[in-house]
């Protein structure tokens, strides 16, 4: 049986866990439907905007070069917001990986010490000492696991 104080840390960091899991689906679905409105309203201001844009260049151009004038601008607008996209998603995901990092060594050196020391003052023979060191280790990877959001999808 474990000690209570490292028990109580268990069920503490599982509900933790389980909290900050709702609190990020939430997160989620509310940045993913704004995100669809906002595309939305794009797509529909960059219609219109394009249609307007044709018919002037067409009242002074033939059809053929208002629509590749047209599309040239999307094209350059397109290759803009893809290079600032990936910019800013390799930022986060550098960012996320050391963070993830940093909470893999604070988790595996904080719980694995206690929960072994726990373990040793049971006077437990080596081979259940170790059992519990793997435990220790399977709740540390998947509470990083959870904190990265890989493991939601």
């Amino acid at each position: 049986m474990l000690p209570p104080s490292v028990l109580n840390d268990l069920i503490g960091v599982v509900d933790a866990e389980a909290n900050r899991a709702r609190v990020a689906a939430r997160g989620a679905v509310i940045r993913i439907i704004g995100c669809l409105l906002a595309a939305l309203l794009f797509i529909g201001a960059a219609s219109v905007l394009a249609v307007g844009g044709y018919r002037e260049l067409a009242a002074s151009y033939d059809d053929l070069t208002a629509a590749a004038v047209v599309a040239a601008g999307f094209l350059s607008l397109g290759a803009i917001v893809l290079a600032v996209v990936l910019l800013v998603a390799n930022r986060r995901a550098r960012r996320r990986a050391e963070a993830q990092a940093a909470i893999a060594r604070a988790a595996l050196s904080g719980d694995v010490v206690r929960m072994v020391s726990g373990f040793q003052s049971l006077g437990l023979p080596p081979l259940m000492i170790g059992a519990g060191a793997v435990l220790a280790g399977i709740v540390a990877g998947y509470s990083t696991k959870q904190r990265s959001g890989t493991a939601d999808g």
